[in-house]
C-alpha cells in the first residue's frame, strides 16, 4: 500500500526470527524508496448503480484517506460525455479492474460490458462480492473477497467498514511488498 502513504518510506523485510533482523532493518532503511515515488494504482470500479449507497462511504475513504485514483462512473464521467467511450478509455488505462459482484450487478448490462472489456484486455481483475452473488461466468474462476464472509469473521465491523476492508484487502494483494 505504498501509494496510500505518500509521505512514508516503505520497504519490505523478509521474515527472520533470529538476530539478523536488526541488520535487515538497517539495510532496508538504507535502500528505502520514498512512497511518494511509487505510482498509485489506477483502479476501475465496476459496480451497479443500485449498490452505490453501500459503496460510496468506502469509495470516499479510499480517495480521501488513501489517495487512491479510483474511476467510478457515477462521479468520474463528465456531464455530456459518451459513457461507452469514457468507460473504454478508463478500462484500457487502469492498472486494476475491481468488479463488485452483487445481485444488482448480475442484472446490469454495463457491468457485463465493463467486465467483458477488462477480460478481453487481459487486465488485472479482482472480484469483491457484496452479497454472495456470483460474478459473470468469465470471472468466476477469480477468487473473490466476500464482504459477508468477512463480516461474519469480524462481527465488530459495520457493513461500510467491511466493504472498505474488503477493498483494501483486494488492493493490497495487487502490490508487491505493499
Amino acid at each position: 500500500l505504498l501509494w496510500a502513504f505518500p509521505e512514508a518510506d516503505c520497504v519490505g523485510i523478509e521474515a527472520d526470527t533470529g538476530p539478523l533482523l536488526w541488520s535487515q532493518v538497517e539495510e532496508a532503511v538504507a535502500q528505502a524508496v520514498p512512497a511518494s515515488q511509487v505510482d498509485r494504482p489506477r483502479v476501475f470500479l465496476s459496480h451497479s448503480v443500485r449498490d452505490e449507497e453501500m459503496l460510496f462511504p468506502a469509495i470516499e475513504a479510499l480517495r480521501e484517506h488513501f489517495g487512491l485514483e479510483l474511476f467510478v462512473c457515477a462521479d468520474s464521467i463528465p456531464s455530456g460525455s459518451g459513457w461507452h467511450e469514457q468507460i473504454r478509455r478508463q478500462v484500457e488505462a487502469c492498472d486494476l479492474f475491481l468488479f463488485v459482484s452483487s445481485a444488482a450487478a448480475a442484472s446490469s448490462s454495463f457491468c457485463a460490458f465493463e467486465a467483458g472489456m477488462a477480460f478481453a484486455l487481459n487486465k488485472a481483475i479482482h472480484v469483491l462480492s457484496l452479497d454472495g452473488t456470483l460474478p459473470p461466468l468469465h470471472l468466476q474462476s477469480i477468487q473473490a473477497v466476500d464482504v459477508q464472509r468477512l463480516q461474519a469473521r469480524k462481527p465488530w465491523l459495520t457493513h461500510s467498514d467491511a466493504i472498505l476492508e474488503a477493498c483494501l484487502t483486494t488492493l493490497s494483494s495487487t502490490q508487491q511488498g505493499g
